[in-house]
């Protein structure tokens, strides 16, 4: 019964991380991450007054993103200014969220000792998520030639920012499947089907990977409105394998994160390898019978990856618009909550248990 109450509040934390990065996706399309140009972890209030507001709007005011937006008012000052003030009482309500039950189940006995130092991990990474958001902030409040026709914060530090919120969520939702799906011994008592389960796992774990490299170039993409460069796909403008200028910065490497036409090039060719990687692990499901345990993850990677893929094309030829550029990072999130749900029906027992299968 324990197990069952606390692998359904991680399950509900990663429902809500889930929610955060959306949020965070929808707060970075409506320009909104900068208007709040002061780091206050501890103030959960928004100005409720026309003299606080004012105050709030001549603070945004001596910083480079409204001098690049002049014609921005009051109002709609207000507007961007409450969706990142949602993002960050949300962010905030989700480490409470995770930290108060987490010390009544620790009391109550609940968690062992490695459950203990997953837990902590937990929570020292939200810590880390929370600084590492303002670290991306206060990148944006400087303007930097590089960053063309508006201020925005460093496509690095978004890329990160992001990536890390990603890697909360998947250990999170890792640790709640832990809790709410029995030990793998339970199902691999024959040496062949647990042959088979680690031939699976290694590659659920290698789509894994490429999965969070392709999603981090994806967010360098967002950062660095790389997305609405070249709409045509899949052509690059008038190229067709690789766009012209994309080795034109010296030196050559700042070209991966500066050049906006290698940036979409390389998150475009990782996304054909992924798709690559999870078609062959969705062809070795269908082929093994004695792992019908892994049938509905791997129908479901291959179908969310293909459609990440189409909502990516469809992001491009709308020039990135907020519908479809959320739509696209949403299922992002979906396709790593498919893969780390396939990957627990094959995780690793532990060695002993290998070594007497084997032997059989």
């Amino acid at each position: 019964m324990a197990n069952k109450v606390v692998g359904s509040w991680l399950l509900a934390t990663s429902g809500g991380i889930f929610g955060l990065i959306c949020l965070g996706g929808y707060t970075r399309l409506k320009r909104a991450g900068l208007s709040m140009v002061e780091w206050k972890p501890l103030t959960l209030s928004r100005p409720s007054t026309d003299a606080e507001w004012q105050v709030e709007y001549e603070n945004y005011k001596k910083f480079p993103e409204f001098m690049s937006y002049p014609y921005l008012d009051l109002e709609d000052f207000k507007e961007i200014y409450t969706i990142e003030w949602a993002h960050r009482n949300l962010a905030r309500g989700m480490g409470t969220f995770f930290a108060l039950p987490m010390a009544y189940f620790w009391k109550k006995g609940y968690f062992n000792t490695g459950d203990k130092k997953r837990m902590l991990f937990i929570l020292g990474f939200f810590g880390v998520q929370a600084s590492a958001g303002w670290w991306m902030v206060k990148s944006g409040l400087v303007h930097k030639e590089e960053y063309n026709e508006r201020v925005r914060v460093q496509p690095q530090k978004l890329a990160t920012h992001l990536t890390l919120g990603m890697t909360l969520f998947g250990v999170t939702f890792w640790n709640a499947l832990r809790f709410l799906r029995p030990n793998p011994e339970m199902h691999l008592k024959a040496a062949e089907v647990l042959t088979a389960s680690l031939k699976m796992r290694s590659k659920a774990i290698g789509a894994l990977h490429l999965t969070y490299v392709t999603l981090f170039a994806g967010a360098l993409v967002a950062g660095s409105d790389a997305g609405k460069m070249y709409t045509n796909f899949p052509w690059y403008g008038d190229d067709y394998l690789i766009p012209s200028d994309a080795m034109d910065l010296r030196p050559w490497y700042k070209n991966f994160y500066e050049n906006r036409g290698m940036i979409q090039f390389v998150h475009r060719n990782l996304a054909y390898v992924t798709l690559i990687a999870v078609t062959d692990l969705w062809l070795a499901s269908r082929k093994n019978p004695l792992l019908a345990c892994t049938r509905f993850g791997c129908n479901a990677i291959f179908g969310l990856t293909m459609l990440q893929g189409l909502l990516g094309i469809n992001a491009l030829y709308s020039g990135c618009q907020v519908n479809y550029a959320l739509m696209h990072q949403a299922n992002s999130l979906l396709v790593i909550t498919s893969i780390l749900y396939t990957l627990n029906t094959v995780r690793k027992p532990n060695p002993a248990f290998i070594a007497s299968v084997l032997k059989k």
